[in-house]
């Protein structure tokens, strides 16, 4: 791998650079690149959160209701612009790095969840919806590659000697979590987890995958965050899986008491 700094132009120097937020990042050589060393994570004050969320909301009740109207929240918001948690430079290293991998262009790698927004669109057992971005929060990167898609898919179909491994895996599906239930969720929209794939069926393309996004994470480029991927066959199937999160925000706002 080249040198990092120098193909993102950097200044690399032992002082500290300022965050989006107005936290600072430490920066220091690495290996021939450069690493975010001690980051400092630019989690907001409670007025700016307050402030993202409500804006999202507003978004949401006003335009969430029409097809048309939730791509356009889905494109404002998670799939176009900057992550709050991340400054440029390493948004920069992080699109490059996963391309890379990837064999795909920068533009088709993208920050979504917390990272992105400053605060969570999904609720979970017990985390809250809107529950703010902060120092345990994951990356969440959304990769569009068909090719890649296809051959992860292929590879994991071709290596089963049972065209019923699905209905198997779900049948024995103490001890694997809610993994099985999730992949015919997941590949009805155009999306693969590989690190969920390969806990179910191990194959080497997907733990492949697995061991790239842990290697990225052990950097520590981005700090202590971890750095989780999902693979969308499509953008129209990122955006649109990215769409039933949104709704699901409207159906939580429109039950709320006026």
């Amino acid at each position: 791998m080249g040198n990092l700094a120098n193909m993102a132009g950097l200044k690399v120097r032992p002082a500290t650079c300022p965050t989006a937020e107005g936290g600072r990042w430490q920066i220091r050589p690495y290996r021939g690149g450069v690493v975010v060393a001690d980051v400092v994570i630019p989690v907001a004050d409670d007025a700016t959160h307050a402030a993202r969320v409500t804006t999202f909301q507003n978004a949401v009740r006003e335009h969430a209701g029409r097809t048309e109207g939730r791509l356009a929240i889905v494109r404002q918001f998670i799939t176009t612009g900057m992550p709050v948690g991340l400054i440029p430079e390493a948004y920069y290293h992080l699109r490059s790095e996963v391309a890379a991998y990837c064999k795909v262009h920068p533009s088709a790698v993208v920050v979504v969840g917390s990272c992105r927004t400053g605060f969570s669109i999904a609720k979970k057992e017990f985390r809250p919806r809107y529950r703010p971005f902060n120092e345990e929060s994951d990356i969440d990167v959304a990769v569009v590659s068909a090719p890649m898609f296809d051959t992860i898919w292929d590879t994991v179909f071709a290596s089963q000697s049972s065209p019923d491994w699905v209905l198997s895996a779900i049948g024995a599906k103490r001890g694997r979590g809610e993994y099985p239930h999730h992949l015919a969720r997941d590949l009805f929209n155009g999306c693969i987890v590989p690190e969920r794939l390969n806990a179910i069926r191990p194959t080497s393309v997907a733990a492949d995958w697995v061991a790239e996004f842990d290697r990225i994470t052990r950097t520590r480029a981005y700090g202590k965050l971890g750095v989780r991927g999902r693979l969308y066959r499509s953008w129209s199937r990122l955006e649109s899986y990215q769409g039933i999160m949104v709704t699901e925000c409207n159906a939580a706002l429109s039950s709320q008491p006026k």
